[in-house]
């Protein structure tokens, strides 16, 4: 399993790996043991694969393993998840205070961004 802690190979494996997982599958993160260099780095992982798999893979779920009872900035990372996870996605719902405009998503740019393969010719 790749670790993809540095930008490369194994970012593009993880990449692959979750868009080829089914919706409904597993991703696991394990959190190393201190010290370690970016002590939030695991939970910016996690939380970045919690969104995405909350748009591509509804059902599925994610599950950090962690042997740490605490971790640096866990309430800043809790409370943001816990919104994150629990706001329903609305595209193009109207703006509060605004009549007959249709509002834009703040994710829809990130939605983009993350969009797995529409097929046709791959690109690398």
């Amino acid at each position: 399993m790749p670790h993809a802690w540095k930008a490369g190979a194994q970012t593009v494996l993880l990449r692959q790996q979750l868009q080829a997982m089914d919706d409904g599958g597993l991703v696991v993160i394990s959190s190393p043991a201190n010290p370690y260099r970016c002590p939030p780095g695991p939970y910016e992982r996690a939380s970045l694969i919690a969104y995405w798999l909350k748009i591509w893979k509804p059902k599925s779920k994610l599950l950090i393993l962690d042997s740490k009872d605490a971790f640096s900035k866990q309430r800043l990372f809790q409370n943001r998840l816990d919104r994150a996870l629990s706001r329903p996605r609305r595209m193009g719902v109207a703006e509060p205070g605004r009549q007959g405009d249709v509002g834009r998503s703040r994710d829809a740019h990130l939605r983009h961004r993350l969009r797995p393969p529409q097929g046709g010719p791959s690109a690398t």
